[in-house]
């Protein structure tokens, strides 16, 4: 996965993180690059359930 926000910048990662930094950005975008089908929209649907900078929290999952 990669997530990139407004300005361009990006980082890539596994469908969890890539969640988690997508619920933590406005305006972010997610490319899928080679993972599996549909990881994309994995991880737009899983960010939309996660709040923003959810790892803060340190409950982990």
């Amino acid at each position: 996965m990669r997530v990139i926000d407004r300005t361009g910048a990006s980082a890539t990662g596994c469908v969890l993180h890539g969640a988690v930094l997508l619920a933590s950005l406005d305006g972010g975008r997610v490319y899928p690059l080679n993972g599996p089908a549909g990881s994309a929209i994995a991880v737009h649907r899983l960010a939309q359930s996660l709040p923003a900078f959810d790892f803060l929290s340190g409950a982990g999952r």
